[in-house]
């Protein structure tokens, strides 16, 4: 047997976390970083695997343990450990990244999504919608101060809180623990964690010895272990893969975007939240009742006050955006950070409707959100 490999990683928020217990209470633990670690360690080895789920599955299970009967049930080779962080203080929610419009919000509508109190017409607080359901709006907001946001649940856990993340690698080959380290990076550039976290809250550092990992991009040019991950994105669909595999890329370069450097953190989340609203809006709803899908549902589903009626979708239906939003910090400021892992409708929702109609709507769809990124001001695409 091997000696354990060790890594102790320091785990710094960037934005505050809303992340708790069955009493929700803030609470940090290990089961959030361990599945993220799985989840960008996917993307590190997919090529590998020629995509194949099934032999990535019987890898990730051999190295990261799986449940299962007396002969299938492994222990993990990678322990995870978390500690060195105090409990949730944030208990009053100040943070103000202001309203931003959005054209489909009017003033009855924005009093239904808000519990009938929130006002500003056709504007929304652009923290409570990247963050509804871990906010709220703010009783005291009121029609001459535009619409403010509270916490749903306090405490939260307050941007610049600290932990330390330790794995302890039992057994591994040099290519295995390169593999770990290498998604411990893609956590650093693209890992959030806790409830609205595919929105950029919960965004943390990962720090080593002190001073955070390289930064995602230096220049506009991407680190190379970035480039040596991405995958076409009209490849990964077309094939059919349901689950994120790799970094997408197109033509052009890679499918990640970054915003100008701000000074605070809320100005980013006001950004990010117009470039979302711009994306999702652009496409119209053309019938009151949708029999299949449109366009904006390829993006994420459920819509509000849009079901799709049809198997797959209807109320239970779930589709997770493909678009991870981060927050980030660097010697220029903070910044957004926005990537595409480009996966198929699963075989459930695509069940009943013409494939090859469907699949040619997926990729024009996602053609139009890069191209609405990369025509905005202050965004720059990653340069390959």
């Amino acid at each position: 047997m091997m000696s354990p490999l060790r890594i102790e990683a320091g785990i710094v928020f960037v934005v505050p976390v809303f992340i708790g217990g069955a009493d929700q209470s803030a609470e940090l633990r290990v089961p959030p970083f361990k599945s993220l670690l799985r989840y960008f360690w996917r993307i590190v080895t997919g090529r590998r695997f020629g995509y194949d789920y099934r032999p990535m599955r019987d890898a990730e299970g051999a190295l990261f343990g799986r449940a299962g009967d007396r002969t299938t049930t492994r222990r993990s080779r990678v322990e995870v450990s978390l500690d060195g962080w105090k409990a949730g203080t944030l208990s009053t929610w100040t943070a103000n990244p202001g309203s931003v419009q959005h054209p489909e919000v009017q003033q009855r509508e924005a009093e239904r999504h808000s519990g009938g109190q929130q006002r500003g017409g056709g504007r929304i607080a652009s923290d409570l919608y990247l963050g509804y359901g871990a906010l709220k709006n703010a009783p005291a907001a009121g029609r001459g101060r535009g619409p403010r946001s509270c916490l749903r649940h306090a405490p939260a856990i307050a941007a610049g809180t600290k932990a330390t993340l330790r794995l302890r690698a039992v057994d591994l080959n040099a290519s295995e623990f390169d593999d770990v380290e290498t998604a411990l990076k893609l956590m650093h550039w693209f890992g959030t964690v806790g409830s609205r976290s595919r929105n950029g809250w919960g965004s943390f550092m990962v720090e080593r010895n002190g001073s955070p990992l390289p930064p995602l991009a230096a220049n506009g040019k991407p680190e190379g272990d970035l480039r040596g991950i991405a995958r076409h994105y009209e490849e990964a669909i077309r094939e059919g893969i349901t689950f994120a595999h790799a970094i997408g890329k197109d033509h052009k370069g890679l499918l990640v975007w970054r915003t100008a450097p701000m000074n605070r953190w809320e100005e980013v989340v006001r950004r990010l939240a117009e470039l979302k609203i711009g994306f999702r809006t652009q496409f119209q709803f053309r019938d009151r009742r949708h029999n299949r899908p449109e366009d904006r549902h390829i993006l994420a589903y459920p819509v509000t006050n849009h079901r799709v009626h049809a198997p797959g979708w209807g109320k239970n239906g779930r589709l997770a955006n493909q678009l991870r939003y981060k927050i980030v910090r660097d010697d220029d400021g903070y910044r957004g950070v926005i990537v595409h892992l480009p996966a198929r409708l699963p075989e459930g929702m695509r069940r009943g409707f013409n494939d090859r109609e469907l699949l040619a709507q997926e990729l024009r769809v996602w053609r139009e959100v890069h191209g609405y990124l990369d025509g905005q001001r202050g965004v720059e695409r990653l340069r390959a």
